[in-house]
């Protein structure tokens, strides 16, 4: 990679990136930030980066190169189930909370922010959809939306095609892609109709002030997941994005974060719960919404209260029941 950016245009581009992006790219990373804009660059198809930066300066938050730039700064990786301790809670103690205060008529409402390429919001439509089908509601049967957004369009491609290959499944045993994916010729798994169906896919980038809206439907929601998304992102830009995750939440809605995502200090407008291992947060109504500090997100390895992963050997047939005939002793970190 022979080209180089100028340091005026690399500053410029660093701040860019901490407006529209939410990331603050501190003077040690300028070296890696380059390398990361060059290749962002070359896969929009640029071959002149400075061409590159003038298109997302000038472009607005509906240019494709947004999506690119959001590539290269932040980790990709995602699966089915991934933390599997947060889908084992959402199933045996968030969503039988929602639906126990859900009025006659009203839809189960729930958005993935940072769906990358889908893994999330369909392993979260499949533990719906196991709650759903055993629930027996006052109020009678109770319908799932799921909104899924992302800032990169190729990953949004990729989530709506539904078609993943086997790094997407570690962990997972057979029979849940036999009852959810069909195997193709060329050993990719398609999803079925049946979860596909469940979740609306849609670009949005979170550092934007594009929620909480009607128009897009990250209003009056139930439960919001943001998993590895905060992390990349500047206190003052954590801070923004918690408030109006609060507000797109109703009266008592609950936040997930990763388990290794801690906030600091906690949000005074969120309850933050330990339920067995997973970070969840619950909407604080009459809650003081000026914060005196801007809340870092801190990694760990850890979660929030101490237990790490692997101390919380957990099994997926408590959240995705396994056929009769199949044992149901499977140990996993992943809960379905």
């Amino acid at each position: 990679m022979s080209k180089s950016i100028s340091e005026s245009l690399l500053n410029t581009m660093r701040e860019w990136v901490e407006l529209h992006l939410g990331h603050r790219i501190s003077q040690s990373r300028l070296e890696d930030f380059e390398k990361r804009v060059l290749l962002a660059a070359a896969e929009a198809g640029f071959e002149n980066p400075s061409d590159f930066i003038a298109s997302l300066i000038r472009g607005g938050e509906n240019n494709e190169a947004i999506g690119y730039m959001a590539l290269y700064l932040t980790i990709g990786e995602t699966y089915f189930f991934r933390d599997a301790m947060s889908y084992s809670v959402l199933k045996a103690n968030i969503l039988p909370e929602v639906l126990n205060r859900k009025k006659p008529g009203e839809r189960l409402s729930i958005w993935s922010a940072g769906c990358s390429s889908g893994e999330e919001p369909y392993s979260i439509a499949m533990t719906a959809m196991t709650v759903l089908s055993d629930y027996r509601g006052e109020n009678g049967p109770v319908e799932a939306r799921i909104l899924a957004t992302d800032i990169n369009k190729q990953s949004l491609k990729v989530a709506r095609s539904g078609i993943y290959r086997r790094w997407s499944f570690r962990d997972i045993p057979a029979f849940i892609k036999e009852k959810y994916f069909t195997i193709r010729e060329d050993e990719t798994y398609a999803l079925k109709d049946e979860v596909k169906s469940k979740v609306d896919f849609a670009m949005l980038n979170l550092a934007e002030d594009g929620y909480p809206s009607l128009l897009n439907g990250t209003d009056n929601l139930d439960i919001i997941f943001c998993r590895n998304v905060l992390i990349y992102f500047s206190p003052e830009q954590v801070t923004n994005t918690l408030l109006k995750f609060h507000k797109c939440l109703r009266p008592g809605g609950w936040l997930f974060l990763a388990p290794s995502e801690i906030p600091h200090p906690a949000p005074k407008f969120f309850h933050v719960q330990n339920l067995n291992g997973a970070i969840v947060m619950q909407k604080v109504e009459e809650a003081d919404l000026k914060e005196k500090a801007p809340i870092k997100i801190v990694h760990s390895n850890y979660s929030y209260f101490g237990s790490s992963r692997e101390e919380m050997r957990l099994s997926i047939d408590n959240l995705i029941e396994a056929p009769p005939s199949m044992p149901q002793s499977i140990e996993t970190e992943l809960e379905l």
